[in-house]
């Protein structure tokens, strides 16, 4: 009997089959008949491989939906790569991670990643939705300087920022960063780079922009990172 159909037979029997650490296990177990199971002892190695075979195809159908290849899924992997490969659930959580790993490094934001949190290293940032509202470092940290200027991050209001310096002659009115060269390191609320001089524009204390430089002044809110997309 060749491997598929021995397979065949394993569906047909309402079982499930997986390879687990070079072994076949089969559930539920209870029902496994004699002679099914005399012909997977017979064909255990030409089944591993054809399932090996046909959970790999899966990963690679599901990394190309993802915008991935399986290449990068096995370099990512490394040795683990085979161990992966055996659980469809770790399969399916790791090609998640290497895709948000990528979209990060290329700067782009995660879908899942739709809370405003601020990074005690980079910023205001998008992370995880069960992520605390303040971190002392997260996944956007090893993007440099220029990379950051044009990484998704929330929008925040300069006026709840410790380096806003409002003009003492309005009323609540137009500001500026105490920042020195905040011009470099800002970026409007469309999400494009201001340009280089070595002076901050004037700043409206509530209007939302995308800031990576922006910490709370003390008794402002940290939700206030969150303000808008």
């Amino acid at each position: 009997m060749t491997a598929e159909a021995v397979l065949q037979r394993v569906h047909e029997a309402g079982l499930s089959i997986q390879v687990r650490a070079g072994n076949l296990h089969v559930t539920p177990k209870a029902h496994l008949g004699s002679d099914l199971r005399e012909a997977l002892r017979a064909g255990k190695a030409e089944v591993i491989d054809l399932l090996r075979v046909k959970a790999e195809a899966a990963l690679a159908t599901a990394a190309a939906d993802a915008g991935l290849n399986l290449d990068q899924i096995v370099e990512a992997a490394g040795a683990d790569y085979q161990e992966i490969l055996e659980d469809p659930g770790v399969a399916r959580a790791f090609l998640c991670a290497v895709r948000d790993r990528l979209g990060t490094q290329a700067g782009r934001r995660p879908r899942s990643w739709t809370k405003a949190v601020l990074c005690r290293s980079c910023g205001p940032v998008w992370l995880f939705a069960d992520s605390p509202d303040v971190v002392e470092g997260c996944p956007w940290c090893h993007l440099g300087p220029e990379a950051r200027l044009a990484m998704p991050r929330p929008q925040v209001a300069c006026g709840n920022c410790e380096h806003f310096q409002p003009d003492l002659l309005g009323a609540g009115g137009i500001g500026c960063c105490a920042l020195e060269g905040h011009a470099h390191l800002w970026s409007s609320a469309r999400g494009e780079p201001s340009s280089a001089t070595l002076s901050a524009p004037p700043l409206y204390p509530w209007a939302l922009r995308r800031c990576g430089c922006w910490s709370p002044r003390v008794g402002a809110a940290t939700s206030r990172t969150g303000a808008a997309r």
